[in-house]
């Protein structure tokens, strides 16, 4: 199990691969395919748009609403967690753990979805950045014993991350990182932990998805992504 402390360095712990997968189901306790397969399915309404509605604003509006909605609906069934329009917070799209983790979305610039890219941008409304500041200022001003995992735990159970998307016509590029924000300016000043999932293609198609007799009673869901 890996064991990210805060960098008090500046410095941003990043993960990819199947090792964002794996600390994304441990932090979250669900499939980061949930995340990734519902891009997917988004970028499908980019390109069924006709041509009198295929603005950029128009696909744009298309895909979020559709990554948006494919995300909730996933996370809504899912016991511990609640993500529809009872719990957005004015308008803007949440899901909330029982024990105070929660995810909002957030739309980045080009460094999403690339761990070597260390200028990430992501725009916010004021709502989000309120949000973000009561439950996520001070992550980094934790003690220095790292070598016990209940306080990183502790620390992150009431948080909120981001679900970062930057589309790029019929691809999009997507992460799952925890913000650090400043309490007085209430903006985002750095990065405690990026997830990042790479970029999706409407090339790729989810392959299977399904929970079988033995994972059943483990609540267990293989999903499998694979290319046309």
């Amino acid at each position: 199990m890996v064991l990210v402390q805060p960098d008090f360095a500046g410095k941003v712990c990043c993960l990819e691969g199947e090792d964002a997968r794996e600390e994304f189901q441990r932090i979250f306790g669900f499939p980061a395919e949930y995340i990734i397969a519902s891009a997917m399915r988004g970028l499908r309404p980019v390109h069924e748009a006709d041509h009198l509605h295929s603005q950029a604003s128009a696909e744009g509006s298309g895909f979020y609403h559709a990554f948006v909605s494919g995300v909730e609906t996933e996370i809504d069934m899912l016991d511990q967690w609640e993500a529809n329009r009872k719990v957005d917070n004015q308008m803007s799209p949440r899901a909330y753990r029982v024990d105070g983790l929660a995810l909002a979305f957030a739309q980045g610039n080009s460094a999403t979805g690339h761990s070597m890219e260390k200028n990430l941008r992501v725009n916010i409304g004021r709502v989000t950045a309120l949000e973000l500041q009561k439950l996520n200022t001070g992550s980094k001003q934790l003690t220095f014993d790292f070598l016990q995992e209940s306080t990183k735990s502790s620390s992150r159970l009431r948080s909120m991350w981001l679900i970062i998307y930057n589309r790029n016509k019929d691809r999009v590029s997507l992460e799952v990182s925890l913000p650090i924000v400043d309490s007085i300016k209430h903006t985002i000043v750095g990065w405690d932990e990026r997830l990042i999932f790479g970029e999706i293609t409407q090339d790729m198609r989810i392959a299977e998805a399904e929970i079988n007799d033995e994972s059943a009673g483990t609540g267990d869901v293989a999903v499998a992504i694979s290319a046309k």
